[in-house]
């Protein structure tokens, strides 16, 4: 009896174990404005640790909706520095901090460029890091430090490994990726990069890969000069820069991914099923999501996707209350 007893114990244990990391897409957008989608930003979480990929409009947002523990996202990984995946740093840096009292520095990973537009960052907000300081809220909070990176691992401890690979982005080189990798379990997060072979070379088998997806439908690509400038030149130049379905596809093929998912998603004139339907069409076999603002994926035995929780009509996250309202964890 007591060996059946340690049996489900340890079979739980194990269970708990295999569920270590989540994804949650914050933002699913690109620059456009739209109703639902926020800028890009992607934060995966294992035990003990929170790691944030590009940080787009709207991501304190969405971070507090999804009642994330904001004082302890203190690692934040830069694909490249297009606007769209910058400009929710602000009021991420300032404002979980005097309001949510971080306490710790936040540390920046990023293409060369990175350290000057923290720079930037802090001679944009040099008023509030002289006078918001208090005896609750600590200066120690408001530093910074920053890592360049271009290849290589830019990450690492007993159980998480990072490694940024260069990346095809047209004007929004230099862009990189980041290999995740987690006592077994690998997430390749690609970015905002066109189909670029090296992400296969480097990657033969993982469980999830993250790519953008630019979609105009094919019969708008088929037709660009029957339509009125900018529309000929805007698709032309963004299509040699971002992911067809089709490039998604092969680089869903070549990095050996069970699932691949679209987030930066740019649909234009196409549907969500129009876009699996050609990724399908490219020879990808694996599960195709489509990923929406707050969602998040459960990597463990099985991925799962899940839907988040409503936010609430009264949700407020203030100095008083955050502590109570925000996940300890």
């Amino acid at each position: 009896m007591k060996s059946l007893v340690l049996i489900a114990i340890l079979g739980c244990l194990s269970l708990h174990a295999e569920a270590e990391i989540t994804i949650h897409f914050l933002g699913t957008g690109g620059p456009e404005i739209t109703k639902d989608r926020q800028g890009v930003a992607t934060l995966i979480e294992v035990p003990g640790n929170k790691f944030l990929f590009d940080a787009g409009r709207g991501v304190l947002q969405r971070m507090g909706e999804s009642r994330i523990n904001l004082p302890a996202v203190k690692n934040v990984f830069f694909t490249h520095l297009h606007s769209d995946h910058i400009e929710g740093l602000p009021s991420l840096w300032m404002t979980s901090w005097f309001i949510t009292k971080r306490n710790a520095p936040m540390h920046f990973w990023g293409p060369p460029g990175t350290q000057k537009m923290i720079d930037g960052l802090h001679a944009f907000m040099s008023h509030d890091v002289v006078a918001r300081v208090n005896p609750v809220v600590k200066p120690s909070g408001i530093r910074t430090m920053v890592t360049e990176v271009t290849k290589g691992i830019v990450f690492k401890d007993d159980k998480t490994r990072i490694t940024a690979i260069p990346a095809e982005h047209g004007d929004g080189n230099p862009a990189l990726g980041y290999l995740f990798e987690h006592q077994g379990r690998s997430i390749l997060l690609t970015g905002d990069s066109t189909y670029t072979p090296t992400f296969g070379k480097m990657v033969k088998k993982v469980d999830i890969t993250i790519c953008n997806v630019y979609a105009p439908s094919l019969a708008l690509l088929e037709n660009l000069d029957e339509f009125d400038e900018p529309i000929p030149t805007v698709v032309r130049a963004v299509s040699k820069k971002l992911a067809s379905p089709e490039q998604a596809a092969q680089l869903f093929i070549e990095t050996g991914a069970k699932i691949g998912v679209f987030t930066h998603n740019i649909f234009y004139d196409s549907t969500p099923e129009d876009i699996k339907e050609r990724v399908r069409k490219a020879g990808f076999r694996g599960r195709v999501h489509i990923a929406t603002d707050r969602e998040y994926v459960i990597l463990a035995r099985e991925i799962s996707v899940h839907q988040p929780e409503p936010v609430p009509d009264d949700l407020e996250i203030n100095s008083l209350n955050f502590k109570d309202v925000l996940k300890n964890n």
